[in-house]
């Protein structure tokens, strides 16, 4: 046949194969009867007693039309004709659809692809199967989807065709917010999100000294109770707990405004804000100079306390602070001790033994400490032995018998209306005789 067109078979080999192994995979069946080997049926073909023809090569059995296949001579066997002509195999399409055979006069069989004719895909997701331009057999997806990712994907098997959607459960995330909730399903993102509630709802931030509204989604907080008390030097300050109010100092030196026009760099201090003035400075650094409106004040600075120290204030230093010193007792040591209320002296101990002290009596010499706690003795003098009794209005000063030191009297202003006297303070003391104040 010449220009024929035909539908490959079924057994896929390549096209126009003529390797060995094909040929004599169909020189293996031969048995010696044109019908079982599909003999020639041209001038080589067996003769009419049914006795294929003689043939010595593939040559002998051509029949010249490329389309029926490729004639062989078959093998040598037992019998009137030693080798006969057979049918070989047909050309084999590269795939099971979607190919033609052409034949031409002169040529080698060829296959082309039936661009556009029908065909089966063997998927179930797909219709309208034609063949491609590449041989292979597509068709176009079935649209299962209905557009809604809310109510699930609805999926195709490729077998059964589209599916049912599975059904998709809204998430159970905690609220992150009294002014939040759950929305319906975006479909386009697949996702339930949080929404604002109605502004104005109530909300709670767990303060008792706040009133709380959403606005916008987040939960806002304004002051429900006022604590303030109008003292910029003070810290109004509402326990969240109970709601009570309390009012602390503010830091020293605080900046604020006293509300006077005359003053400037006004701070705190100690609750109190106080502006200074210019003109009020006095260069004394133990006051603060204060403008109460036209009015200048200087206010004594308190300097803190110190324990065991003394607290003073220099004009042109300021706060000095001195250590304490204790009073010095003969034969005892005391320290100063802070304890609550400021400080005290305390005894701490003795001092040594036979240390030298002045016991105080004129008429005793060699004093020293003893073991019993501030006592001071020393040695008596002789009767008659010199001393000083300290008074300037005596003179030849001596011992008496019982250790006390007396002088003679050395006061006259040799007038005989005074009396001549010693007064307390050791000194000459001339007191008219008429004088009231004499005893009579």
């Amino acid at each position: 046949m010449v220009g024929c067109i035909g539908t490959a078979g079924e057994a896929r080999v390549e096209l126009e194969d003529t390797s060995p192994s094909a040929t004599e995979d169909t020189r293996s069946g031969y048995t010696g009867s044109a019908d079982a080997v599909g003999v020639d049926t041209t001038d080589n073909a067996p003769s009419g007693d049914g006795v294929a023809s003689p043939c010595e090569t593939d040559s002998d059995c051509d029949d010249g039309d490329p389309c029926n296949g490729r004639e062989v001579c078959g093998p040598e066997r037992a019998g009137p004709i030693a080798r006969g002509c057979a049918a070989g195999p047909l050309p084999v399409a590269p795939g099971p659809q979607c190919y033609e055979l052409q034949c031409t006069p002169g040529e080698a069989p060829r296959f082309v692809v039936a661009v556009g004719s029908g065909c089966d895909d063997g998927s179930a997701c797909t219709a309208g199967d034609t063949c491609r331009s590449e041989g292979q057999c597509l068709g176009t997806p079935i649209p299962c989807d209905d557009g809604i990712a809310c109510n699930g994907y609805e999926g195709c098997d490729v077998k059964t065709g589209c599916r049912p959607a599975v059904t998709v459960v809204a998430p159970t995330d905690e609220n992150p917010d009294d002014c939040l909730v759950l929305g319906p399903c975006d479909p386009p993102a697949f996702d339930w999100p949080w929404v604002p509630v109605a502004d104005g709802a109530p909300c709670s931030d767990g303060d008792v000294c706040t009133l709380d509204i959403c606005l916008g989604g987040e939960c806002l907080s304004t002051p429900a109770i006022d604590c303030d008390d109008g003292n910029p030097c003070l810290t109004d300050v509402c326990s969240p707990a109970d709601g009570s109010c309390s009012h602390e100092l503010v830091a020293y030196e605080t900046p604020c405004d006293d509300g006077e026009l005359c003053t400037a760099n006004d701070a705190c201090y100690e609750g109190e804000c106080l502006g200074q003035h210019g003109a009020c400075e006095d260069g004394d650094l133990c006051t603060y100079e204060i403008c109460k409106g036209p009015e200048c004040l200087h206010v004594p600075m308190d300097c803190p306390e110190k324990p065991c120290f003394a607290v003073a204030c220099e004009p042109t230093v300021g706060c000095l602070w001195t250590p304490v010193v204790c009073p010095e007792y003969q034969c005892v040591i005391e320290e100063c001790v802070p304890d609550p209320n400021g400080w005290y002296c305390a005894y701490i101990g003795l001092g040594a033994d036979g240390t030298a002290c002045d016991d105080g009596e004129p008429c005793s010499v060699n004093d020293r400490c003893t073991d019993v706690p501030g006592q001071c003795h020393g040695f008596w003098l002789a009767e008659g032995a010199a001393c000083d009794d300290g008074k300037e209005c005596t003179i030849y000063d001596s011992c008496d018998k019982y250790g006390y030191c007396l002088g003679k009297l050395n006061c006259n202003d040799e007038d005989p209306e005074t009396y001549d006297l010693c007064d307390w303070k050791g000194k000459c003391s001339f007191v008219p005789i008429d004088d009231p104040g004499l005893p009579p």
